[in-house]
């Protein structure tokens, strides 16, 4: 069923609580999370997504309202696409365009595989995209007419570079053989599933390793613990190629969950969708809140609105005490002026936040407290040295998260090892887990281990 431009996103895709405790008790992870939510979903076939920026599905047309089953079903002609042109597990793939849902089809289409699709952000400097394709040496690059264009000349002076490289227009219609259910990689635990990257704000980012399982650590935490209103709509205004996009793409694809992508990130563009989608969560990082609070917004736009999230970076008390005065909140089911900010301290290398707090209207100012740890992870202060600091004293926050961790780590320099140790196959599901890798000669080294992850930010 093809859905047509007008059609409103339906609440009836939504889990309820018990469909959503059940599903988390599943064995899934990142490489089959879509096709997991669509055999279990409750309405696969009611919209469930609006993207702002139209995807051209496999007919060569721009569509921006899709069904969970119409996402699947784009995923899987993109996969049998990438296997007609020889990607199968274990091969690395960039993927680097315009930062729209575009992003998420193709990481699913490409870990279904098997492959390790490496999305890196569409605002990247080719100098710093160059670099990342140099260390992770995909067998293909699929980007638009733009950022080709600025990156030909240097990718063709690589040594080792990539088999092929496609635009949107060169791939054309994606009308060839049905992706075969043989083709579908069984990933082991541990295998991974995509490379994204840090912020690159000291450098050249870094590539990080997210696995099977631990890529949807996140999700399958909120499906058990988070438990959304039945009108509950997300809006994420976060860069679809970021591990925050992802995270939360997993999560609403699972859960159900009404969901709009949005790539104009002004205060304008935000305002617009927030006005005609209706969303009860918004969900952002700290530069669009801020943007956005400083814009005078209209509170008839906002009244929607429930809760605001924020990953990454901590927001600043002044602009989270704008954006709480707007929307609203339910007090014995009835709405009453104000919302709630959910402020998520976190990062690439973990995958879903650490230290999480709550701010509403009657939140006192504690414009230094950066929230305390989510059950998911253990957290602490250290020095350098990994002695406790005494009180007061400034140190490291290593996380760590067991059994299933909400992150793997960074690679200081990634890697092709590490990227193509998979465990699972084809035809079968493997549970040995990738052993440690390094080697001198080529300039990389990284762990896989089946141990709990652990990252520090100091």
């Amino acid at each position: 069923m093809r859905l047509s431009p007008e059609t409103r996103l339906s609440p009836r895709t939504l889990r309820n609580a018990e469909a959503r405790s059940a599903l988390a008790r599943e064995d899934f992870g990142g490489g089959n999370a879509w096709r997991t939510a669509l055999r279990t979903s409750p309405a696969p076939d009611l919209p469930a997504l609006v993207a702002d920026r139209p995807v051209v599905n496999a007919r060569g047309e721009e569509q921006g309202h899709f069904s969970l089953a119409e996402l699947v079903a784009l995923a899987d002609a993109w996969s049998a696409w990438y296997r007609d042109r020889g990607v199968g597990p274990r091969d690395r793939v960039v993927v680097h365009i315009e930062d729209t849902f575009e992003d998420q089809v193709h990481l699913t289409a490409l870990a279904q595989l098997g492959a390790i699709p490496v999305l890196l952000n569409g605002l990247m400097v080719p100098e710093y995209v160059l670099a990342l394709v140099e260390r992770c040496r995909p067998v293909g690059i699929y980007t638009d007419e733009t950022r080709l264009a600025r990156l030909e000349a240097g990718l063709k002076a690589l040594d080792d570079g990539p088999r092929w490289i496609h635009t949107r227009r060169t791939a054309g219609l994606l009308d060839g053989e049905p992706l075969p259910e043989s083709a579908l990689f069984r990933h082991g635990a541990d295998d991974p599933v995509v490379l994204c990257h840090t912020s690159g704000t000291t450098g050249v980012p870094k590539l990080v390793v997210w696995t099977h399982r631990q890529s949807v650590a996140g999700a399958r935490f909120r499906l058990e613990t988070h438990p959304e209103p039945a009108d509950s709509v997300m809006l994420s205004a976060i860069a679809a190629s970021h591990s925050g996009a992802i995270a939360f793409t997993f999560y609403a694809v699972l859960a159900g969950l009404p969901f709009v992508s949005l790539s104009d990130r002004s205060p304008e563009g935000l305002a617009r969708a927030v006005r005609t989608h209706r969303p009860t969560i918004v969900q952002a990082f700290h530069p669009v809140h801020s943007a956005l609070a400083n814009s005078r917004p209209e509170p008839e736009d906002f009244s929607s609105v429930r809760e605001w999230m924020n990953t990454g970076d901590s927001a600043h008390d002044t602009h989270i005490r704008t954006l709480i005065g707007l929307g609203h909140h339910l007090e014995d089911g009835k709405p009453v002026p104000g919302s709630a900010f959910r402020d998520g301290l976190g990062a690439s290398e973990l995958g879903w936040a650490a230290l999480g707090r709550t701010v509403t209207a009657e939140s006192p100012a504690r414009p230094r407290h950066l929230g305390r740890p989510i059950p998911l992870a253990d957290v602490t202060v250290l020095r350098e040295d990994g002695t406790p600091p005494t009180t007061a004293r400034s140190g490291c926050s290593p996380c760590a998260a067991p059994p299933s961790p909400p992150a793997t780590g960074t690679t200081a320099t990634p890697t092709t090892a590490a990227a193509s140790a998979t465990s699972g196959s084809p035809a079968t599901s493997s549970t040995a887990p990738p052993t440690a890798t390094s080697s001198t000669s080529t300039g990389w080294s990284t762990a896989s281990a089946p141990t709990p992850a652990t990252a520090t930010r100091c």
